[in-house]
């Protein structure tokens, strides 16, 4: 069972399916006494020269470091990376979608890069990397409100998207090569 859209698809008929809707994102099979959590989406913004950092370690770090937005984060919700500009802090823009992966499991840890900079992080398998430029994307993506001020949708640096938006993005890196 996958979530489409808003909240997760209930079935027809929740007690023969031996499923509860515990929340938004969990369900509670009775059959198998197990819980079951639905993929997420997300986008991360950060610049190519993170994101192929993250790519070549194997993890994704999100809000320069801060663990908040990771722990939204859990085994097996897919993200991809947003990347504005090519290096942090410089003005060449690059506005691209850079990297697709999926969390691979639970764990955030913490990494000390120097003693005042110790960001956390989660494993991730990342399946496609490439520069997908997003001006042909705008107009298909519904979690972009305002297509004029698209840029707008990426101020917060991690945002949460729907199934639909994200294979829209999947299927572009796939054109790509």
């Amino acid at each position: 069972m996958r979530r489409i859209g808003g909240p997760a698809l209930e079935p027809a008929n929740p007690e023969k399916s031996g499923l509860r809707i515990i929340s938004r994102y969990i369900i509670l099979a009775k059959k198998h006494r197990g819980i079951m959590a639905l993929p997420r989406y997300w986008i991360i913004v950060a610049s190519l020269e993170h994101v192929m950092l993250g790519v070549a370690g194997g993890f994704a770090q999100a809000g320069h470091g801060k663990r908040s937005g990771l722990a939204r984060m859990h085994a097996g919700d897919r993200i991809i990376y947003y990347s504005p500009r090519k290096v942090y802090g410089e003005d060449e823009p690059l506005h691209s979608f850079t990297a697709l992966g999926e969390i691979s499991d639970e764990e955030i840890v913490q990494v000390e890069m120097s003693p005042d900079f110790k960001p956390f992080r989660r494993k991730v398998k990342y399946l496609r990397t490439g520069v997908v430029k997003i001006e042909p994307l705008i107009n298909d993506l519904d979690f972009i409100r305002n297509k004029k001020s698209w840029g707008y949708a990426f101020r917060f640096g991690l945002i949460e998207i729907q199934k639909p938006d994200f294979d829209r993005i999947e299927k572009a890196f796939e054109n790509e090569g």
